[in-house]
């Protein structure tokens, strides 16, 4: 009788949320900080004082803990076999931000005061702390998740809150591209293209990678929940829905990095939970719809080969980056602090086809840190850094493994950890993604769902 009652309250069934026992203000942080992963923006139109929405919701959290510490007269977060990587992660952050202040080689350019944009937090007195404590509160979100999903009745709810979101993103975007390919109207933003039918959409987001990493951070969760359950009547009508437009948006943002990571994710890791009959039916079908689409073909596959094979913007980056790392090898330029030096480094590889190629003054002219999450965070931290940072992901693979084949192993293992190597496989593409709220959101879910279906986990109280 329990087993069934879990299962007839289990998600996403929207209208039982009300029937759930309400959560501590803990808890409810963690369901506002749901909704906050998704108000993410590349302007400031959810930000404050140039935090994303999930930062700020990380504060709260922050507050909330010291307050109910210092009621109780103790500090007590959960523990769990990610919390020393993480922490040593922030705690060798910290230690290069600081050698970077101290070491006279290591002195930001001149020049770099005098950006308009070097100003506030983002500038080069604070940009490192800004970012540091970016990365606290990434860290901090992750744990204080992990503490207060503590029941799967918690677990279940976290998730219903996430699809309904996941489903208000998905609605907007699918609004967004009816309105401009059939009527002309644009709906937040659009980018312009050189190929005809081709307009790359970026929801209210701003830009179309950012987008598609959100979508893809519930696309993996959606699809293993369709899969475990035959759901009937309007909610299998539902979830299908979403998941439908989940697709569309995903090939509307023409993102070759984070549409190569799903389709890289599917083969190599979901393809364990999906038959050999489904799994060549779906990539029979994904190739004969390419092969259809010139756009697709022109914009997602050739474009990603050009990115790694010919010179563009991006791997110039990271051929800058890597130069920084080869001058400060072993701490890096301190945590936020690569975008300063990397003028320097960009003119040093400018070559004749790249003059010719790009507008040499936009070009000089750029601020940006290596677009690549693993460069950028080699050139900023150094080598240590990076071990620090591949023993993380060495860890997260080792824990899935040891994972054993219990209740909702494949929800947990091929949804969220499915979505989380989509990220790792995409940070190749972009930079700052160790502080972006879905990422955390995932790698929460990710731990706590194998530490209470494992039973590592004891019961938590509302």
């Amino acid at each position: 009788m329990d087993g069934l009652k879990k299962r007839a309250t289990f998600y996403p069934n929207f209208f039982a949320l009300r029937r759930t026992q309400n959560g501590s203000v803990k808890f409810n942080l963690v369901l506002l900080f749901v909704f906050s992963i998704f108000l993410l923006s590349n302007d400031e139109t959810f930000k404050i004082a140039s935090m994303n929405a999930s930062s700020i919701v990380a504060m709260l959290m922050v507050l909330v803990f010291l307050l109910d510490g210092f009621g109780r007269g103790r500090f007590v977060l959960q523990r769990h076999s990610f919390q020393k990587p993480l922490l040593l992660l922030f705690l060798w952050a910290l230690i290069s931000l600081l050698i970077s202040k101290i070491d006279p080689s290591k002195a930001v350019p001149d020049e770099s005061y005098s950006y308009v944009w070097a100003t506030g937090l983002n500038s080069p007195d604070w940009r490192g702390v800004s970012f540091l404590l970016r990365l606290f509160l990434s860290i901090f979100a992750i744990n204080f998740i992990i503490s207060n999903v503590n029941t799967e009745e918690r677990y279940f709810k976290v998730i219903n809150y996430f699809i309904f979101a996941y489903f208000l993103l998905c609605s907007f975007v699918i609004i967004q591209i009816i309105f401009y390919g059939v009527f002309n109207i644009e709906v937040g933003h659009i980018l312009p293209s050189r190929f005809e039918g081709y307009f790359p959409v970026g929801g209210y987001v701003g830009e179309s990678g950012t987008l598609a990493g959100m979508l893809v951070s519930g696309y993996f969760v959606l699809f293993m929940i369709l899969k475990l359950h035959k759901y009937a009547g309007r909610m299998g009508f539902f979830l299908k829905l979403v998941f439908i437009m989940a697709s569309v948006d995903l090939i509307f943002t023409f993102s070759a990095a984070w549409i190569t990571a799903v389709l890289l994710t599917f083969l190599i890791f979901v393809r364990k939970s999906v038959s050999k009959k489904n799994l060549f039916i779906g990539i029979a079908l994904l190739i004969f719809a390419i092969s259809l689409s010139d756009v697709f073909r022109e914009v997602v596959i050739l474009r990603g080969f050009a990115e790694i094979m010919s010179a563009s913007i991006r791997t110039y980056s990271w051929i800058a980056g890597l130069n920084i790392f080869r001058d400060y090898p072993i701490a890096g330029t301190g945590i936020g602090q690569s975008v300063f030096f990397m003028p320097t480094y960009l003119e040093m590889d400018i070559t004749n086809f790249l003059i010719t190629s790009f507008n040499p003054e936009l070009y000089t002219g750029m601020r940006f840190p290596p677009m690549n999450t693993y460069i950028q965070w080699m050139a900023e931290t150094g080598f240590v850094g990076l071990l620090l940072l591949v023993r993380l992901i060495y860890c997260f693979i080792k824990y899935g493994k040891a994972f054993k084949k219990v209740e909702y192993y494949n929800l947990v293992k091929y949804g969220f950890g499915g979505g989380l190597l989509a990220v790792v496989i995409a940070m190749n593409a972009g930079p700052d993604n160790l502080y972006v709220g879905y990422i955390n959101f995932l790698v929460a879910m990710y731990i706590s769902g194998i530490n209470l279906f494992s039973g590592n986990a004891k019961e938590g109280k509302y």
